[in-house]
């Protein structure tokens, strides 16, 4: 039973799909033996049965992913290398430079819970990246086996155990477990001899050999940000820890975790190219606000590929923090028509840091006017019930809107709410309404004359603005190419300082 839980703990933790519990089972139990005698040699784990090599197997396989979420990319580029035939342990034949083949971008890399190289015994396990001559980069998993030329080290010698197909400029060459790839130091120089290549096994002194390489490059390093919701956009640094005199690229890309590309940030992913002497790089990310409720979410930003340069840090954390409690917290905002005047009312349930309210009103024409201040409780947690009485008797369309400023100066915009007060609607008509936007207006009992007519959108905005001449009392008129939204507007004919208005409502 225990056997299964580990099995299953580790499904879980790679998120994978199952349908059925037995069949899962059994197609893990498959790969067990293999894999288990494997890790088990290479770490010289000594164990009695086969049931605890299980156990350890499980266990190790676990500890190692949960590790590898927390790991650095490490990074050394090579400008120049070979490939030949395995031809024993220490020794390659058929063997050409990288070069040869239009071959660049040459790096070997390790996923590390240091900021240096490790090893396993006098393995040093980690991925060859090579860039063939159509310009598509190869990522070949693999360790370091051997070094050449015997006693003085110019070159590692990499033995894959993956596979690759290499465009070059002579046709294709595949690298896989019967090949050998070298990699030559910076400023060193490589004698192949009749295609032949020969050292000897890698010994711990090899790999202060590497570090003391890859000490000589500038490290990159990105560090964790938080942000909230409402600030839109978050700006991430990168910095070397040294000016170099190569340019340095590395990739980046964002991942998710409880964010999601797309609903709480916008996916981004390219190449960062710091030039020669330049010493930090900038990145711009951008997070998406809502509504919701909810906790702070985590996203990453992976660094990949580094080029001329060592990563100290492959993943940002970026969590992104829930919008803060807003200043006001509004439960109602209604206007209503009274014997005399227009009543506006709104209720807070909460307030923080909250100066003053500002209440403004659209005559339909476009521009707002602040008609009262009301001071505001600065901070509550009751029930807050506030309201105004415009005395001032108009017909047609009055647009009112509630703006609420902070102690500190910064204001937000409430809802905005239109009514009819004191309206002669009978003198004007709207058919077909609702309609797709193509509707007869109908005028009966007018003055001749002229008057101007304009549609208002709820946030008090002049859509439609238009001159009629009307010349008899009672007038049809078709409107059409409106191009308007969905929605409710406000109609309005305005003459002589006098506005009549009805409502509009498009489908």
């Amino acid at each position: 039973m225990l056997r299964k839980v580990l099995l299953f703990n580790y499904v879980k933790l790679l998120n994978f799909t199952v349908s059925n519990s037995d069949v899962a089972f059994h197609e893990l139990y498959l790969c067990e033996i293999s894999c288990m005698n494997l890790l088990i040699m290479r770490l010289n784990i000594k164990v009695t049965t086969e049931k605890s090599a299980f156990y350890i197997l499980a266990c190790l396989i676990i500890l190692v992913h949960a590790n590898g979420m927390s790991q650095n990319t490490l990074a050394v580029p090579f400008t120049s290398g070979f490939v030949g035939d395995v031809n024993g342990n220490n020794a390659s034949s058929n063997t050409v430079f990288l070069s040869s083949f239009g071959c660049s971008g040459i790096y070997f890399t390790q996923n590390s819970n240091s900021t240096v190289f490790m090893s396993q015994g006098n393995d040093i396990i980690g991925s060859i990246l090579i860039t063939d001559n159509a310009g598509i980069e190869h990522e070949i998993p693999g360790f370091i086996k051997w070094r050449a030329p015997s006693g003085n080290t110019k070159c590692l010698v990499f033995s894959p155990s993956g596979s690759a197909v290499l465009s070059t400029s002579s046709g294709n060459y595949t690298v896989n477990s019967n090949k050998y790839i070298g990699l030559i130091f910076n400023g060193q120089t490589l004698v192949i001899s009749s295609g032949n290549v020969s050292g000897n096994a890698a010994t711990s002194g090899l790999l202060d050999v590497l570090n003391s390489y890859l000490a000589a490059f500038p490290t990159l390093s990105l560090p964790d940000y938080s942000i909230n919701e409402s600030e839109g956009s978050l700006t991430l640094t990168m910095t070397l820890s040294a000016p170099s005199s190569n340019e340095i690229k590395v990739r980046y890309t964002t991942m998710d975790g409880v964010a999601l590309a797309g609903l709480d940030y916008t996916f981004v992913t390219g190449q960062l190219i710091f030039a020669p002497n330049q010493t930090t790089s900038s990145i711009t990310l951008f997070v998406l606000s809502d509504m919701l409720a909810e906790p702070s979410e985590l996203l990453t930003m992976d660094l990949t590929n580094p080029i001329n340069v060592s990563i100290t840090n492959s993943k940002s954390n970026i969590t992104i923090l829930d919008n803060p409690p807003l200043p006001v917290e509004l439960s109602l905002f209604e206007v209503s028509c009274l014997d005399k005047g227009t009543e506006i009312k709104w209720t807070t349930t909460s307030e923080f840091n909250s100066d003053y309210f500002v209440l403004d009103k659209n005559n339909g024409d476009g521009e707002w006017t602040t008609i009262k201040e009301i001071d505001a409780a600065g901070v509550s947690t009751d029930i807050l019930n506030y309201s105004f009485v415009d005395y001032e008797e108009d017909f047609g369309t009055k647009l009112y809107r509630l703006k609420q400023i902070d102690f500190n100066g910064n204001f937000k915009l409430f809802y905005t709410k239109g009514i009819e007060c004191n309206e002669r609607i009978m003198n004007l008509k709207i058919y077909p309404n609702p309609s797709d936007g193509v509707f007869k207006l109908y005028l009966s009992d007018m003055q001749p004359g002229t008057y101007q007519m304009n549609i208002v959108a709820p946030d008090g905005t002049i859509k439609i603005d238009r001159v009629l001449d009307l010349t008899f009392n009672n007038y049809e008129l078709t409107i059409q190419n409106t191009d308007l939204l969905p929605g409710m507007y406000w109609l309005n004919l305005i003459a002589n300082g006098q506005t009549l208005g009805t409502k509009l409502y498009i489908y």
